[in-house]
């Protein structure tokens, strides 16, 4: 199928909330084949007004992880996620993509989050100017990139608490889809990420 769990191509479709809470989404159909993002609206004219991600777990997939580039957002809002193997597809993919025409009203916003590896052509967030990002509380292990080349993007790695170790140091099996703590002396294992990993 290789599509996507949120996929708007209607022109005139507007939907006020997304909210995602509590969820493990991976591979499935659309994982390393995937041409649309996780969310991905990109028809003129359409829009998801406010995005949600909240103690959820996602991992192991090729495209963007929000791909809102239609209209003006409202919000996205990221907390206790735990990511992996993202953006794993041959072609250059933005963590969060809005474009360059899109401004993010009231920002993006991510907080106690975990980022672990992505593939090599990662970039960060794309937005029109103006729009205000917001980190606190959040991690990336040392296979993380999100700077690979593409000047239109933001970077939001230095924002982030480094993590001396790679995703499988940190994580007990990262790619069958275990995010217990291999290391248990991890600063974060208490505050960041899905909550389900937490000891």
């Amino acid at each position: 199928m290789n599509n996507a769990p949120v996929r708007v191509k209607i022109t005139g479709v507007t939907i006020s909330n997304m909210f995602f809470d509590n969820c493990q989404i991976y591979e499935m159909s659309f994982g390393a084949g995937s041409t649309y993002a996780i969310i991905s609206s990109t028809v003129a004219g359409s829009v998801i007004s406010n995005i949600s991600f909240s103690n959820s777990t996602i991992y192991n997939y090729a495209n963007s992880f929000i791909a809102q580039s239609a209209s003006t957002t409202n919000s996205i809002t990221i907390q206790n996620c735990t990511f992996n193997q993202m953006e794993i597809g041959t072609t250059v993919r933005y963590l969060i993509d809005c474009n360059t025409t899109n401004t993010v009203t009231n920002g993006v916003n991510i907080s106690n989050c975990i980022f672990g590896s992505t593939g090599t052509l990662t970039d960060g967030i794309r937005f029109l100017g103006g729009t205000s990002l917001t980190v606190a509380g959040s991690y990336c292990t040392n296979d993380y990139i999100d700077n690979h080349a593409t000047p239109t993007s933001y970077t939001v790695m230095a924002r982030f608490t480094p993590y001396a170790g790679a995703s499988t140091a940190l994580f007990t099996s990262p790619t069958t889809g275990d995010f217990t703590f291999k290391d248990i002396a991890f600063a974060g294992a208490k505050t960041a990420g899905d909550p389900r990993w937490k000891q």
